[in-house]
């Protein structure tokens, strides 16, 4: 359909917001198709409400230059028109259209890098939303097959490992708390514990306490003293009596001559 006046699409920011958008030198090579050839391809609008899901910049530049631009809508209620299906949970008109926009974005393949990683992420995050919480359901689809767990099915979609899914399920959550990218990774980093660093350094303590007492140990190997504990710790129970006087000379060598 070409879209008039009457009927303009509307543009909101947490829509336009949640895919990341082009570099400034891929807008000015889209500006400039756009005004050599036409909008070729149409501007998405969610039904009902009219709101741009897809094709802000094209429609940007339509607006500016005054191009002609066709809308095709997308259907957010019963799932049934145009094959768009939802998941059981994701019901609200918010949650359909982030829905929509995800997996039109993985579909196209074109995301790369951090913008990749923060879709596969979401995904991920509204499917466990959808499920109550319980991020790694089984589904089977009704087949006779092994169920697969979210992550299994996100990771088989996208060709990406469940660990890697999980991953990027971690990072989104902190973005979408408010963190940028960097500071989202610089959390996710695995940090030395405190048990562990401690741990680490009563070790390195015992270690020298140890030394230091093999060293002392080796200093007085000869002595008198030494010499008599060794005796002492051969003795066998029947010998108590001499055992007794090697004690008593013993103490007499460790307390040195009375003064």
């Amino acid at each position: 359909m070409t879209i008039k006046l009457d009927d303009k699409p509307k543009i909101e920011d947490w829509i336009r917001d949640f895919i990341p958008p082009l570099t400034q030198e891929e807008s000015a090579i889209l500006e400039a198709d756009i005004i050599a050839n036409g909008c070729r391809e149409p501007i998405r609008l969610s039904c009902p409400g009219n709101l741009v899901i897809d094709g802000h910049h094209r429609f940007d530049i339509c607006e500016k230059h005054g191009i002609e631009y066709k809308a095709e809508l997308v259907d957010l209620t019963d799932g049934k028109k145009r094959n768009t299906r939802y998941p059981a949970g994701i019901d609200s008109t918010e949650d359909r259209i982030k829905w929509w926009m995800l997996t039109n974005q993985l579909g196209r393949r074109n995301l790369k890098g951090d913008d990749l990683t923060l879709a596969i992420g979401r995904l991920y995050n509204m499917r466990k939303k959808a499920n109550g919480g319980r991020a790694d359901r089984t589904f089977s689809d009704g087949k006779n097959c092994h169920p697969k767990t979210t992550a299994q099915e996100i990771a088989s979609e996208t060709g990406k490992s469940e660990r890697t899914v999980r991953n990027a399920a971690k990072l989104a959550a902190l973005v979408d708390e408010g963190k940028s990218v960097e500071e989202a990774k610089e959390a996710m980093k695995p940090k030395e514990t405190e048990t562990h660093a401690t741990y680490s350094t009563k070790s390195a303590d015992l270690m020298e306490r140890i030394k230091a007492i093999r060293s002392e140990l080796a200093a007085m190997d000869d002595t008198p003293a030494v010499k008599l504990a060794r005796s002492f710790a051969k003795m066998k129970e029947e010998n108590r009596t001499e055992a007794l006087e090697l004690i008593d000379r013993f103490v007499q060598i460790e307390a040195g001559p009375e003064k």
